[in-house]
């Protein structure tokens, strides 16, 4: 069993709108959840028709939100992209090597992170032409890497193309990080990671449920590896680096 929330932005603060307890994770299983929310805000005299849907990076739920939502653009997450991509460097053995500042290998892991804040029509072509050009070194781990995230990501054809995730925009904000925030804070009610359905109600009734469903969770509050793969260089290099990107040719993709 898993708990699925919506959250809705409001005054700039994520608030809790609905959550639900899914017995697994089909397509059909998110579609009828969707068709619930239809429902139910219909019955209400609701209109819930968002602008923007953003996601992480799990198939079903993008298939369920383009069958039920279709005029929805969905957007994923760059906090989950992290995750997934920094998953893949653990898996591979290559976290040693992402985290040696002076090491050429784990530069140019580095730099793959900062695709997310090209234009999306950009990254297919930085990523073949700039970013594999600089890596000299021959490394079979890197290119096991470099071929998951191509095929996965990078391609018009991918399972999750550029179009989803990549956005050029000075800022460093990641747009669902307060919600992992609170499914953090929401684990931390429980001494269980599986609790039953008796203490997941428990803690659903509980003052700090509540509250959370209110305040969101500051971001800073999500998984810390994750949030140093996009914040290396430091918020304010990159807002400035953006803006001299946008305004002159003073820098490159890859800087």
């Amino acid at each position: 069993m898993q708990v699925f929330t919506i959250h809705g932005l409001h005054n700039d603060n994520y608030v809790l709108l609905i959550y639900f307890l899914l017995q697994n994770k089909h397509t059909e299983t998110y579609v009828q959840l969707f068709k619930h929310v239809l429902h139910h805000c219909d019955t209400n005299g609701f209109l819930f028709s968002p602008t923007y849907v953003h996601i992480d990076f799990e198939s079903a739920i993008h298939s369920a939100v383009r069958h039920v939502l279709p005029t929805a653009q969905i957007k994923g997450c760059r906090f989950h992209l992290g995750q997934s991509w920094w998953r893949i460097i653990q898996y591979l053995g290559l976290t040693k090597v992402f985290k040696d500042y002076n090491s050429e290998k784990g530069q140019f892991l580095k730099y793959l992170f900062g695709l997310p804040f090209l234009h999306s029509d950009e990254v297919e072509e930085c990523f073949q032409n700039d970013l594999q050009s600089i890596l000299l070194i021959e490394d079979e781990q890197i290119n096991k890497f470099i071929d998951y995230i191509f095929k996965t990501y990078i391609t018009k054809d991918a399972s999750f193309p550029p179009y989803l995730w990549a956005e050029f925009t000075p800022t460093t904000n990641r747009t669902t990080n307060s919600c992992e925030a609170f499914h953090s804070k929401l684990n931390n009610l429980f001494i269980s990671s599986h609790p039953n359905i008796y203490n997941f109600i428990d803690g659903r009734n509980s003052p700090s449920f509540m509250e959370m469903g209110r305040n969101s969770p500051n971001a800073q509050n999500s998984p810390s590896t994750v949030r140093k793969c996009w914040n290396y260089v430091g918020p304010r290099t990159l807002t400035n680096s953006s803006r001299k990107y946008k305004y002159s040719s003073l820098l490159g993709r890859i800087e």
